[in-house]
């Protein structure tokens, strides 16, 4: 190619050339314009980091003298006595601006280390005028330098949450850093977190977030407790309640019966979780729709934790429950983290008073917000928080700092502040009726897949006149409920009794009625003196030792097909106690005598026929009278299908509930329109217009549950000597009376 062919390129490639310049151009001025008002200052800003830095950098200690010469200068330099310029070098850099300032990102040179970025990051503030600037390592190599012109703890910040599922379950996103870089919390395998704070400094608006954030996953279960209000519709939580599948109030009777459902559930979980999900942590395959994260959210945690003192009735059934309470937490803090629980705290002081230290300190992840005294900050996030004074809480109570929280950190040491969101009421109320079709109770979830219903819990709310909306000893149904089904277990209990002592007293009896007959039996046929005794004692005892052991097998259940042998014997036994008795009449042919004589072994052959199945009937036999007749509610707490209306009124909680019925703050729903329940309970649609009580048919029992209650009803019946009832079957099981009743019946 000629130099004049070349030069007829020439203006092509200037002109294209020019074309990219002008098209770089337009896009920065459109990013420009397009930007907010902090967008458009980060701009600037970059530009004169960039503009500036080759001078800025050798007076900041940034840049280092290569007195080698280059391979060109080598070249270049024909006189040998010549010494080549020694050349300045300083770190590349690559800056990006944010709404809050810059992000630079450099490379380190030799003498010219991360050490040394941070030595300079006081000049670098200054120079490039940020309120603050911090210098991370980014790689071998590489360093990341963030200056904020804006101090982002002291900007105010709004989120609105989408209604998209979380990409990554259990990821906490807390808000932005002191350098405006968002800060996200893993949850995952974490058994409890803590969150304490002067109240109105934003503990509950950032649990709102959380609550927002999860809401649209199935695979998170959201259960509330808030010790500052007494009922579901007051307080911050009233628009997010319809994403609960549970939630109480103040009442600390009503809370100790959620905290044994939980347990309940935490204990179901944990006998079942191997056959269900094939681990032995819900960890190793992730929450899921079946086996979902119950988050449990205690708000104002002290109220139900508060050491009572005092030694009035009142004060103590108030410490009895405080104490119940406590030991009840521990257990879900302690032991839930393996099967999918998580407990969230929050206080405003998390001191032992508060949140006992038994519990505290075992959560792994704790926040505070402003606090007033050292010693509040030290429960909240350690002792080493007196190390770090920038991020201590105590220095957060200029109300500029409302929303802003300390923590530490997990992806560097130390504590960092954050600025937490806002997030406003009508957003919140969008979010839970946008995804208040997806609560659901984890134990329907889990006696739908397993037929099991919790283990017993150790201890069980007593029914107490001062709740209203718990079992009140003195109204009929509850007498039926309490006292007839005591009633009809001590006329069982006498039954069983006479009609054994009746079948000893006959044994006894035919024993020494047919001894003296064989005795001389025997003498007649010419058996020894000695041995002629011996021959009665040896049948009748065979007759007694079958007795015994036929009545304890039919009061255990036991079939008579599975007692085959044993009645075949104990029948041959009392044919042979007939003969013995009566053989010696017939040779003399007095035949009025030989009827007489065969009275007893007669007897005690129909007793030892007849008495096993009395016995084996009065164990399977349901009383009319030992339970309330089963009916279903028509009410179900949480999720309400749409189209269906909404009425807050106090009623029992769902029959899949451990424990006694949620007090008067739990959230209930009367439904107006079909309701879908487990596949466990099959209920009719009732009429759309309708908002009484629907009667529940006859329910399907899984059978793993009727094994169970099976096995329950033998281990009953061998401690107390008498048979289980309905209303015992409900407390062991922790399921609601209707199915106990239809397992009752079932056994």
């Amino acid at each position: 190619m000629t130099v004049q062919e070349v030069n007829g390129y020439a203006p092509l490639v200037v002109g294209a050339g020019l074309a990219l310049i002008a098209t770089w151009a337009v896009w920065w001025i459109v990013r420009y314009i397009r930007a907010d008002t902090m967008t458009r200052a980060s701009i600037r800003q970059a530009v004169r980091v960039r503009r500036t830095w080759k001078r800025l950098a050798p007076m900041a200690g940034l840049s280092v003298t290569d007195k080698t010469p280059t391979a060109l200068a080598s070249l270049s330099n024909t006189d040998g006595n010549k010494t080549p310029k020694p050349r300045v070098l300083t770190p590349v850099l690559k800056v990006k601006p944010d709404r809050f300032g810059v992000v630079v990102r450099a490379n380190c040179l030799p003498k010219v280390s991360l050490e040394e970025f941070r030595k300079a990051a006081p000049y670098l503030a200054d120079a490039w005028r940020c309120t603050r600037v911090s210098v991370m390592p980014d790689g071998p190599g590489q360093v990341v330098i963030r200056g904020v012109r804006v101090d982002p703890l002291l900007t105010r910040t709004e989120h609105v949450p989408t209604g998209a599922v979380p990409a990554k379950a259990a990821t906490w996103h807390v808000g932005v850093d002191e350098y405006a870089q968002p800060v996200s919390v893993d949850l995952s395998e974490v058994p409890g977190v803590t969150v304490a704070g002067l109240p109105g400094f934003g503990k509950t608006s950032l649990i709102n977030r959380l609550v927002c954030d999860w809401a649209p996953s199935p695979a998170i279960q959201i259960v509330g407790f808030d010790g500052k209000v007494s009922k579901a519709h007051e307080g911050d939580y009233a628009d997010l309640v319809k994403r609960m599948f549970a939630f109480v109030g103040d009442d600390l009777e009503a809370a100790n019966t959620l905290f044994n459902r939980l347990v309940g559930l935490r204990r179901a979980r944990c006998s079942s979780i191997r056959a269900v999900l094939g681990v032995k942590s819900m960890w190793d395959v992730g929450p899921s729709a079946a086996w979902p994260l119950v988050v449990v959210i205690i708000d104002e945690a002290h109220t139900y934790f508060r050491d009572y003192k005092g030694s009035d009735p009142e004060t103590k059934k108030l410490a009895r429950l405080s104490a119940e309470n406590a030991r009840l937490v521990e257990d879900l803090v302690k032991k839930g983290r393996s099967v999918g629980m998580l407990v969230i705290l929050a206080t405003q002081k998390s001191t032992g008073d508060a949140i006992p230290t038994f519990i505290r300190d075992v959560c792994p992840v704790g926040l505070s917000f402003a606090q007033k005294t050292a010693e509040a900050a030290v429960a909240a996030l350690g002792e080493d928080i007196r190390n770090w004074d920038d991020a201590n809480p105590i220095n957060l109570q200029d109300p500029a700092y409302v929303g802003v929280a300390s923590m530490s950190h997990q992806s560097r040491p130390g504590f960092a502040r954050i600025r937490t969101p806002y997030v406003a009421d009508t957003d919140a109320a969008r979010i839970a009726d946008a995804t208040a079709h997806l609560t659901r109770d984890p134990m329907d979830l889990l006696i739908a897949q397993t037929g099991r219903a919790c283990p017993r819990l150790t201890t069980c709310p007593i029914p107490s006149a001062t709740n209203p909306k718990r079992p009140d000893p003195n109204t009929p149904e509850t007498s039926n409920y309490l006292e007839g089904g005591e009633s009809s277990m001590s006329e069982d209990r006498i039954t069983q009794r006479t009609v054994t002592a009746v079948m000893a007293v006959i044994a006894a009896l035919a024993f020494v009625f047919s001894f003296g007959n064989v005795w001389n039996l025997a003498l007649r046929l010419g058996v020894p003196a000695p041995i002629a005794p011996l021959i009665a004692p040896m049948v009748d005892l065979s007759v007694l030792g079958l007795l015994v052991a036929l009545r304890h097998l039919s009061l255990r259940g036991v079939t008579p097909e599975e007692m085959t042998a044993a009645t075949r014997l104990m029948h041959f036994s009392g044919l042979l106690t007939l003969a013995l008795n009566i053989a010696e009449p017939l040779t003399t042919r007095h035949y009025g005598r030989a009827a007489v004589d065969a009275v007893a072994p007669l007897l005690l052959l129909g007793w030892g026929t007849v008495g096993p199945q009395l016995l084996r009937a009065f164990h399977t036999v349901t009383r009319a009278g030992t339970a309330p007749t089963p009916a279903a509610t028509g009410t179900l707490q949480g999720p309400v299908p749409p189209g269906v209306g909404r009425e807050p009124v106090p009623e029992p909680a769902p029959d899949g509930d451990c424990g006694e019925p949620v007090a008067e703050p739990a959230p209930v729903v009367r439904i107006r329109g079909p309701v879908v329940l487990p596949d466990a309970v099959t209920v009719p649609d009732p009429d759309p217009t309708a908002t009484v009580a629907t009667p529940v048919p006859a329910m399907k029992i899984p059978h793993p549950l009727l094994t169970e209650a099976r096995s329950i009803a033998a281990s009953h019946h061998t401690e107390h000597g008498k048979p289980i009832t309905a209303a015992q079957l409900k407390l062991r099981l922790c399921i609601g009376l209707p199915m106990a009743t239809a397992l009752h019946a079932a056994l």
